[in-house]
């Protein structure tokens, strides 16, 4: 035997004019649980109560996640007000309820781990932030003294990185902005090789990500394998 159980969406889109800007709110969010009867079959020399109950096992599991997922989409999306395009009503409203969709289903492919990124030549700049709590292993070398305060040094080593915080921010060439934060395709725990080396205050540091910076992300049927690659300048004051 073989069931299938699918998930319905249905919404309402909201336009209106805040101070100068035209945005667009998300409500009466609706999922429902479906049984696709055309898609599922059974072998009738099988049929009996307990594969019946068995079957209805995962359709009441499949409400249960429903139930779970109706507060997530609620908390995510209702009361909040989001930026739309158009050069009128009837645009404006059109590419409201296309937004309205792209971030359903974001929001559906977090829910299932699984995140799909498109690729956007139109945008004018996209932005990311991340808040982490870093912790280094490092070996470390200097010709410092007890008197001496300027001196060499040179640092190596491993760092680890648990992320508690993220946002991206995209701006198109209209100026319209989209905000996701604490995307759950993004790595929470990452590590790397880290090396400084200096004189004195300043010093120039690399950190080179060994872990990949997604996890289970893909655009379009291709997976995303990034890692990070920072560098800069360490002062150190003493």
């Amino acid at each position: 035997s073989h069931s299938v159980i699918k998930y319905g969406f249905t919404w309402v889109v909201n336009s209106e004019q805040l101070d100068d800007q035209v945005v667009f709110s998300v409500e009466n969010i609706q999922l429902s649980v479906e049984f696709n009867p055309l898609l599922s079959w059974i072998r009738m020399s099988e049929f009996n109560d307990s594969l019946l109950k068995h079957e209805q096992g995962h359709f009441d599991l499949a409400e249960i996640i429903r139930r779970k997922h109706q507060k997530i989409f609620e908390n995510e999306f209702y009361n909040k007000h989001f930026p739309t395009r158009g050069q009128n009503d009837a645009q404006r409203k059109q590419y409201a309820k296309e937004d309205s969709g792209k971030m359903i289903s974001l929001k559906v492919e977090e829910l299932n781990n699984v995140s799909v990124f498109s690729a956007d030549n139109t945008l004018s700049s996209n932005t990311y932030f991340s808040h982490n709590l870093e912790v280094p292993f490092e070996i470390r070398w200097r010709t410092s003294t007890a008197n001496k305060y300027k001196f060499w040094r040179v640092y190596t080593g491993v760092k680890f990185l648990y992320n508690f915080s993220n946002r991206f921010e995209n701006v198109a060439s209209n100026k319209v902005k989209t905000a996701y934060s604490d995307v759950s395709a993004y790595n929470a725990l990452q590590y790397g090789l880290t090396f400084s080396a200096g004189y004195d205050a300043f010093n120039f540091h690399v950190f080179y990500g060994m872990s990949p910076l997604y996890k289970d992300a893909k655009m379009g049927n291709e997976v995303i394998d990034s890692s990070v690659l920072k560098f800069g300048l360490i002062f150190y004051f003493l």
